[in-house]
C-alpha cells in the first residue's frame, strides 16, 4: 500500500521552511536553503523525525521551458532550520538547483505505512531483522528509523560494555556499500552517538573499524547533495569525542597503524602520485622520504656476488637514522603540515613507516603519533579540522588497498601487542 501527498510550494526568499501533516500523525519538515558550494543556488529538503512512512520524494519545479522533475536522494540526518541539533530530522535532499527567485514548485511525497509497521516490529525485536531483510525491500530509511528506536530503547544499557563494539559492527553490516557515502556515515555517527561511551578505547576503535568497513572517505564534494550534512557528521565526531577524549583516539589510531599488514613501495606507488611541488615544504619531504625509501629498498633486493657465492645484501637505514626523520616530521606537525594537501601528508607518514618496516619498527612510528596531540581544540568544522579529516580517509582508504590476506606485523609476532577481541 502507497499513499501519496501532494504539496504545492511557493518560494518568495530564503530560508524557507513549512510543516507537513504524515500518516500516523508524523510530521515532515520541508527546508529550503541556501547551497553551502561555492557555486550558489539552494537545496531542498525533506524529512521527519523518529519512526515515519516517508520513503520517497519528488520535486517539480514549474519554469519557462516547461516542467522540471527530481527524484531527491536520501541524506541521513538534516541539519533543521532552527540550527539545533536536536531538532534535526531523517530525511532526504535535492541537488543543488539555480531556479531564480520566486517560483513555484510540487512536493510529491511518498508513504509507506506497511514498512512503518516492519520498523516498530524489527526495532522492538532488532534479532529478527537479518530474517526480515531477506523478504522486505529494507532501505536506508527504514533501518535509520530502527536504529533511531533501538537506540532509544532500553536495548543498549543491558548490553555489558565489552560487548557493545560488536554489537554495533554486527549492526553496521546491514548498511550496504551502494548507498551514498552521505547515508553511510550516518549510520557511523548514530551507532556511536552515545558520546558519553568516547572515553573508553572500544568507542575509538569501533568507530575506526566502521569508517573502514563502509568506506566513509568518498564523501560528496561542495555543491553536491548532502555535503553540508557530511561535515556536520566530521564535525559531531570531533566536538563531542575527539576534542573531549584526544589520548583515548589516539591510542586506538596507534593500534590501527601497528595492525596494518607491511608496507612496501610497491603499494604506496600505486596508489599515491609523488607531489611536484617545488615551493610546498611538506611535498619536498614527502620526496625526499620516498626516495630513501626506494634507494632502501633497491639495496635491500640487490645480489652481492662473492666467493662463497651469492648473498642477498641488506637495508643500511639504522634505527637512530628512524629516530631523526621521525623526529623531522613530528616538527611538521601543526601549521606547516596543514599548509598543504592531506594526501602529501599521508605519503610522506606512510613513506616513514615503511622505511621503519625495513628494520622491524613499526612500533617506533606509531608512538611518533603522539605528535598528534599538540593540535589542542581545533575549531570542529575549521580548515585545520577538515584537512586532519581528511588525511585520515586518505589513511583509511591507503588501508583498504593492502593485501587482505597478509597478516598484519602485530598477528606475525612481530613487536605489536595482539589485541584481545572484544
Amino acid at each position: 500500500m502507497v499513499r501519496t501527498r501532494c504539496v504545492s510550494l511557493c518560494i518568495r526568499e530564503l530560508p524557507f521552511s513549512k510543516a507537513v501533516s504524515g500518516f500516523g500523525g508524523t510530521e515532515y519538515q520541508i527546508q529550503v536553503a541556501l547551497s553551502p558550494g561555492w557555486g550558489g543556488g539552494w537545496v531542498l529538503g525533506v524529512g521527519g523525525q523518529g519512526l515515519c512512512a516517508l520513503r520517497k520524494v519528488v520535486l517539480e519545479i514549474e519554469g519557462r521551458s516547461g516542467c522540471e522533475r527530481h527524484e531527491l536522494e536520501f541524506t541521513g540526518l538534516m541539519e533543521h532550520a532552527s540550527g539545533r541539533q536536536e531538532d534535526a530530522v531523517l530525511g532526504f535532499a535535492s541537488g543543488v538547483q539555480r531556479t531564480p527567485l520566486p517560483f513555484s514548485a510540487k512536493l510529491t511525497i511518498l508513504e509507506y505505512p506497511l514498512h512503518l509497521a516492519v520498523q516498530t516490529y524489527i526495532g522492538l525485536n532488532f534479532n529478527t531483522m537479518a530474517m526480515l531483510c531477506q523478504g522486505f525491500a529494507f532501505g536506508p530509511m527504514d533501518l535509520a528509523c530502527v536504529m533511531d528506536l533501538w537506540l532509544q530503547s532500553d536495548c543498549l544499557r543491558r548490553v555489558p560494555e565489552a560487548e557493545i563494539s560488536e554489537v554495533v559492527r554486527r549492526t553496521l553490516r546491514f548498511v550496504k556499500l551502494r548507498w551514498a557515502p552521505v547515508v553511510r556515515v550516518s549510520f557511523v555517527v548514530c551507532m556511536h552517538s552515545c558520546w558519553m561511551q568516547a572515553g573508553h578505547a572500544w568507542w575509538h576503535r569501533s568507530l575506526i573499524r566502521s569508517c573502514l568497513e563502509l568506506e566513509v572517505w568518498r564523501g560528496p564534494a561542495d555543491g553536491e547533495p548532502g555535503a553540508g550534512t557530511f561535515r556536520s557528521y566530521i564535525t559531531q565526531i570531533i566536538q563531542h569525542a575527539l576534542a573531549p577524549y584526544p589520548e583515548a583516539f589516539l591510542s586506538a589510531l596507534q593500534g590501527f597503524v601497528e595492525g596494518l599488514p607491511r608496507i612496501m613501495v610497491t603499494a604506496i606507488e600505486a596508489f599515491f602520485k609523488p607531489p611536484t611541488s617545488v615551493s610546498d615544504p611538506v611535498a619536498i619531504v614527502a620526496r625526499h622520504y620516498l626516495q630513501l625509501l626506494q634507494a632502501e629498498q633497491a639495496a635491500l633486493n640487490t645480489v652481492v656476488g662473492d666467493a662463497g657465492g651469492a648473498r642477498i645484501g641488506g637495508s643500511t637505514i639504522t634505527v637512530v637514522s628512524l629516530m631523526e626523520l621521525l623526529e623531522g616530521f613530528r616538527r611538521l606537525v601543526g601549521p606547516p603540515l596543514e599548509r598543504s594537501d592531506p594526501r602529501t601528508a599521508v605519503l610522506a607518514f606512510l613513506a616513514l613507516v615503511a622505511l621503519c618496516d625495513l628494520r622491524h619498527q613499526r612500533r617506533l612510528c606509531a608512538e611518533h603519533l603522539a605528535a598528534l596531540l599538540t593540535l589542542d581544540r581545533l575549531p570542529p568544522d575549521s580548515p585545520q579540522a577538515r584537512f586532519w579529516a581528511g588525511c585520515f580517509f586518505t589513511l583509511l582508504e591507503f588501508s583498504r588497498t593492502l593485501s587482505q590476506g597478509e597478516p598484519s606485523l602485530t598477528d606475525r609476532g612481530g613487536d605489536g601487542e595482539k589485541e584481545q577481541a572484544t
